[in-house]
């Protein structure tokens, strides 16, 4: 009997195992196909700018950040974000620039590190791609999508209007690039979510805030084994219990009193709280690690896909009671 018993359970196994081969290999399949019909690409030519030819930018600033195609991004940033923008300073930094020897600006370690990018273009999307398309659900399409890499930003790196652009003093941080792919990759997702979006529309960007940050420095979290280097400490905050708790509590505080906040004060505190102290981020991480590790990648696909409210409400449905989310209705 006991004889009999084994050998059904090594049969069912056998099954299992097989099973999740055919997975990974529908998976594997599907990001390659996902490679091949992308077009991805990295662009200096905003550096080489910046460095080659100050001096036509110095004589008509606007018409630089008015007509070159990461600094038109980098002014949807200010917009967006609410960021000033302080043109005398950066006038002042372009002109510094423009004040270096010409030798010297065309052997900038700045302009040398986004030719050296060239290098590692191909290598860089044939390891991401598949990575962030594993996150992906079925209907993805393809990313055609470029990295724009300039300088004398505030940004570290950003998602725009369909592009990326990077801080070059952030070219060897190339889990940043993961994070922003993802990003990219996420506006096709999100825009089949299934939950009704929330009537107010400050509520309803809080939390997409925080799946949308959430998710992508989950999946920048677990590129590390091939894209180590990363430009802040959201991972050692995701990864130390005392930080999670504090920033899981400033969470729930900002959504517990945002009803009754005045729009101005609400973008302030969520700025604050969900931004400078990262809790959009690592909080965010931390719902998707324990969606993923309790229910596994196709739940966590599935669950935030279908929208934020979906994503909330199955996480605390599955997390400790003293980490459960505020959920709104």
């Amino acid at each position: 009997m006991k004889t009999k018993t084994s050998l059904i359970l090594i049969l069912y196994l056998t099954i299992c195992f097989l099973f999740t081969d055919i997975l990974l290999a529908q998976r594997t399949e599907k990001a390659d196909n996902s490679l091949a019909q992308s077009q991805l690409r990295f662009d200096i030519t905003s550096l080489e700018k910046i460095y080659l030819d100050p001096e036509t930018i110095l004589k008509d600033p606007d018409a630089f950040w008015k007509n070159d195609e990461a600094y038109i991004l980098v002014t949807e940033w200010h917009r967006r974000t609410n960021y000033p923008l302080d043109m005398e300073k950066w006038i002042k930094r372009v002109e510094k620039i423009r004040d270096l020897p010409i030798e010297e600006r065309e052997n900038h370690e700045q302009l040398i590190a986004g030719r050296n990018l060239k290098e590692i273009e191909k290598s860089f999307f044939k390891k991401a791609i598949p990575h962030i398309y594993s996150f992906m659900p079925p209907n993805t399409p393809m990313l055609n999508t470029t990295l724009y890499f300039t300088t004398e930003i505030e940004a570290s790196g950003f998602q725009a209007k369909g592009n990326i652009v990077i801080n070059i003093l952030n070219h060897e941080k190339t889990n940043i690039f993961v994070h922003e792919l993802f990003h990219q990759a996420y506006v096709f997702v999100n825009q089949k979510r299934t939950d009704e979006r929330l009537e107010n529309e400050i509520l309803e960007s809080l939390i997409f805030s925080l799946i949308n940050e959430g998710m992508a420095t989950y999946v920048g979290f677990k590129a590390l084994p091939d894209f180590p280097y990363y430009w802040g400490e959201d991972y050692d905050l995701l990864q130390n219990s005392s930080d999670l708790l504090r920033l899981h509590k400033n969470l729930n505080d900002l959504f517990q009193n945002a009803e009754s906040m005045t729009e101005e004060k609400l973008r302030e505190v969520s700025w604050e709280i969900g931004v400078t102290q990262r809790a959009y981020y690592v909080v965010g991480a931390y719902m998707a690690l324990i969606i993923d590790e309790k229910l596994g990648r196709e739940e966590l696909i599935k669950t935030y896909s279908a929208g934020h409210l979906s994503f909330i409400k199955k996480y605390n449905s599955i997390c400790e009671s003293n980490m459960k989310i505020v959920e709104f209705h």
